[in-house]
């Protein structure tokens, strides 16, 4: 990715510092290559449209039953209305000196951002529904056979699924294909693809997806 001045964009998606939700038709006028770049140098991964919003909104029913994990700037969970939760472990100073080496920016999490771990935000909140951007998926430390992306700071998805009646994960095919939860016995797992209203920082915006993980009856 080559570097350049893009903060003519903080202009368009920034309102007091917090990140907006546009019409697809707004987010298009932006070159691809100037938006991947701004998100990079945000620390923002999952970039909502209008259009994605009212997606998830339907998928999520009653937003009085539904959460949000991996939270991180809160554009997600202020949007659609919902309690937005995080662990904020980028915060700690073992990950901030991990991402300072590699050259990226941390998060810059919301202050409406409720500071709690996915499962336990699950176990104390109780939905019905949670809906994450842009999640990693946790793995033991002591795991070596492992082929699939992950962290030991990862959801723990595979676990927590068990008590939620619906999981929404936003993401991209290349990056999210893999989880281990898509391949847990008794779950539907649904793909939704839209190259005109899905919006992300990934090289291949086309393989944007949202999944829809619900209990088979």
């Amino acid at each position: 990715m080559i570097d350049k001045d893009v903060a003519y964009i903080d202009n368009l998606l920034l309102v007091n510092g917090l990140l907006q939700v546009l019409p697809a038709t707004e987010l298009r006028k932006i070159p691809y290559d100037d938006l991947r770049l701004w998100c990079h140098k945000n620390a923002v991964y999952g970039l909502p449209s209008v259009e994605l919003i009212e997606f998830l909104r339907r998928e999520i029913g009653d937003a009085k039953t539904a959460i949000e994990v991996g939270g991180g700037n809160g554009v997600f969970g202020r949007s659609l209305g919902i309690k937005s939760t995080d662990s904020k472990i980028q915060l700690s100073p073992e990950l901030q000196a991990l991402y300072a080496g590699m050259g990226a920016p941390i998060v810059n999490y919301g202050a409406d951002v409720i500071e709690m771990e996915a499962s336990t935000a699950i176990r104390d909140l109780k939905p019905r529904v949670v809906f994450g951007s842009w999640v990693t998926q946790y793995i033991a430390p002591a795991r070596t056979n492992v082929t699939t992306g992950g962290s030991i700071y990862g959801l723990k998805e595979t676990e927590f699924i068990r008590h939620i009646d619906k999981y929404i994960i936003y993401g991209n095919h290349a990056t999210h294909h893999d989880k281990e939860i898509f391949r847990v016995p008794g779950l539907r797992v649904t793909e939704h693809h839209n190259i005109n209203t899905f919006f992300s920082r990934a090289v291949d915006h086309s393989r944007n997806t949202v999944w829809v993980i619900e209990h088979q009856s």
